[in-house]
């Protein structure tokens, strides 16, 4: 019997028009419905196609810096979503496993259907002892605790779904529950859309002490970033900005 040729081989070699139009018919053929990740491993085989899961490619700046790290063990503040824009999916998809928390009442359901290996946990993180109002919109990636940048969203027309009081708990006390002792953090992202002195604060940074930090920093040009109360705090704890991206930092444990 022939052997049939390997279709991924013949992809590989095939012009790049003809790969983009096989994945453009195959695209169609889903009438709307996600790509398979199946689909997506076989076309970035056989071409330059790199997937990204993160809103500003943080994961791909990552993918550079921890090039000499295999997999390991993230804790995600404000995870919002498995997958839309996150920042740590692909690291799952890697053989990552770690802890992701957010305030959004029902938002671990999905995290617990896309990633039953992760620990997922639905809770307010500060190192307020009071309950704060969380502020929901209809685009649930805009959740936030901060009024000022809540009114800020709905005067730019996002819809606000209401107001609710959410009681927070420190991320030491969240880290002391359901992360295994002496298991070392090697990423920890944090996105809470202001609450971020909160969360910080919050840690006991000799204990739960990450090796990669990204954290998100609104509106601050790269002149000011050393300014910046967030920044100001961590390069106290120890750790040095190595990127910036549009909106997010990523910083490094010196010690």
């Amino acid at each position: 019997m022939q052997a049939q040729p390997d279709l991924a081989l013949l992809l590989a070699d095939a012009p790049p028009a003809v790969r983009e139009g096989l994945f453009t018919v195959c695209c169609a053929a889903l009438q709307g419905r996600p790509i398979p990740e199946t689909m997506q491993d076989a076309f970035a085989t056989v071409s330059d196609l790199t997937w990204n899961y993160s809103q500003e490619g943080e994961e791909l700046t990552l993918r550079r810096l921890m090039a000499a790290e295999g997999p390991g063990y993230y804790v995600e503040i404000g995870a919002y979503h498995p997958r839309r824009l996150s920042n740590t999916y692909a690291l799952y998809r890697q053989g990552w496993r770690g802890l992701n928390i957010d305030a959004t009442p029902g938002s671990m359901e999905a995290f617990r259907r896309l990633r039953p290996e992760d620990v997922n946990v639905e809770q307010a993180v500060s190192d307020l002892a009071t309950p704060l109002r969380f502020h929901q919109f209809r685009e649930p990636a805009l959740n936030t605790f901060d009024a000022a940048l809540a009114d800020s969203y709905v005067a730019a027309g996002w819809e606000r779904l209401g107001i609710r009081e959410i009681v927070p708990c420190p991320l030491r006390e969240i880290l002391a529950r359901h992360w295994p002792q002496g298991r070392p953090i090697h990423l920890m992202n944090i996105d809470v859309e202001g609450e971020e002195m909160g969360v910080l604060r919050s840690n006991d940074w000799q204990t739960y002490r990450p090796h990669w930090l990204i954290i998100e920093v609104l509106d601050t040009p790269l002149q000011a970033l050393a300014e910046h109360p967030v920044i100001a705090f961590l390069t106290a704890q120890g750790y040095a900005p190595v990127a910036k991206l549009a909106q997010s930092v990523i910083l490094h444990c010196r010690a």
